[in-house]
């Protein structure tokens, strides 16, 4: 038996399936459809430090691939936040024991020091 009705069902569903969800739903209302498809809504991956092996890599979130490595965790902490403060966003660095040692926001800060 088929799943819909009549064929107007039919039809409008074609119809749909054709239309932006930005026209249908209002561009805000998309918002958080963008982010999860990795749209323009999702914000910029933040920049880690930590140990790879002898190395110490600076990397972005959600990537597997290092941007830079350096000998020694001070050259890559110097690079991290060179990258953070460029593109906005938060440096976290880790220690060799990979616990986190802290973090720099060089952008919207979502926690700001209270005065």
């Amino acid at each position: 038996m088929d799943e819909f009705a009549t064929t107007a069902d039919k039809t409008f569903v074609r119809f749909m399936s054709k239309v932006p969800l930005r026209s249908v739903l209002g561009s805000d209302a998309a918002q958080p459809i963008r982010a999860m498809e990795g749209g323009e809504a999702m914000s910029k991956p933040n920049v880690w430090v930590t140990r790879e092996g002898d190395d110490w890599v600076v990397r972005r979130e959600r990537s597997e691939r290092a941007s830079s490595r350096h000998g020694t965790q001070q050259d890559a902490l110097a690079a991290g936040r060179d990258t953070a403060r460029r593109e906005k966003v938060e440096l976290i660095w880790q220690g060799r024991d990979h616990k986190i040692q802290g973090r720099n926001s060089y952008g919207n800060d979502p926690h700001p020091p209270k005065d």
